[in-house]
């Protein structure tokens, strides 16, 4: 395991500038459907990187682990345009686990293809189906996971935790959240020493990732006052990174008279504006809301 500032120290070095600059190039080419490969040796030292990032993030606090984890995710996701399907599948696995790491959830979503993994854990790292809204049920039909590795039935086993707790009926705080323990930590210990068909590093950065959603989760975040409204206007399950880092901000702080947010296309603020007016009527049942919109943003 390494720390952060010695990760940090290794991505200044001039021959690493040089491999991540092919790895930036590689993706771009990919992209637009042009050849690209690593040399054998890049690929080689980008793979160690990329797994030093992997065991090393989950001991970082969040705001030291965006940028390496970024790093190790590109690494990783080009990795997977250069290796055999078989092993091309756990490369896009990791990039999805540390674009999540790096507060990219949009990327990550786009890695995994549809028969990389259950259709249930798609989902989770789409925010899609059943992870996607509050609505108060937990819709999960059995699945036939007799053909799928212990090391994916724990991260299933997770999932369903993390849904269990996202559309719970009764108002959960961080602190309840932060006292659960996830399947996928406790098979990474095992995964020390048996074969698990994902690897310990693997699974305790899943474990990580999960942690950081559940403590994203709107049901823990917000006020339970407002939990029935959101339900019926149905509202994401989790705050996205900007929408959270809006929160802790102080976005619903009856202290602060003005508020100001820019972040991109796609980062939520739509859903935040709706729940800045209903914390608003909710506080201030005579007054009404004048919310003006560009017509090409409406919907």
């Amino acid at each position: 395991m390494f720390t952060f500032e010695e990760l940090t120290e290794i991505t200044q070095r001039p021959e690493f500038v040089e491999d991540i600059g092919d790895v930036r190039q590689t993706l771009v080419n990919h992209r637009m459907r042009q050849p690209a490969h690593l040399s054998a040796g890049s690929a080689d030292r980008l793979a160690h990187f990329a797994e030093a990032v992997l065991t090393s993030a989950p001991a970082w606090q969040p705001e030291d682990r965006v940028e390496l984890c970024r790093t190790a995710a590109e690494v990783s996701e080009v990795l997977s345009t250069n290796l055999r399907p078989a092993n091309a599948k756990a490369f896009r696995l990791r990039a999805a686990v540390l674009y999540e790491l790096a507060d990219l959830p949009s990327i990550a979503a786009s890695m995994l293809d549809d028969s990389d993994v259950s259709p249930r854990l798609i989902s989770f790292f789409k925010r899609s189906e059943q992870f996607s809204k509050l609505n108060g049920s937990v819709p999960l039909p059995q699945l036939d996971v007799s053909q799928l590795s212990l090391g994916e039935k724990a991260l299933l086993d997770d999932a369903a935790e993390y849904l269990e707790v996202a559309q719970n009926s009764n108002s959960t705080t961080l602190q309840d959240v932060g006292q659960r323990s996830s399947v996928s930590a406790l098979a990474a210990q095992v995964g020390l020493g048996y074969e698990l068909g994902l690897t310990a590093t693997e699974l305790l950065a899943f474990s990580t990732l999960l942690r950081s959603r559940m403590n994203r989760l709107a049901i823990s975040r917000l006020p339970a006052s407002l939990i029935p409204s959101l339900r019926r206007m149905s509202f994401p399950l989790e705050f996205l990174p900007s929408q959270n880092f809006a929160l802790d901000q102080g976005l619903l702080d009856k202290n602060i008279p003005a508020w100001g947010f820019a972040a991109p296309t796609g980062t939520g603020k739509t859903y935040i504006s709706r729940l800045l007016i209903l914390d608003t009527l909710e506080s201030y049942s005579d007054r009404k809301v004048l919310y003006i919109v560009p017509r090409a943003c409406s919907h």
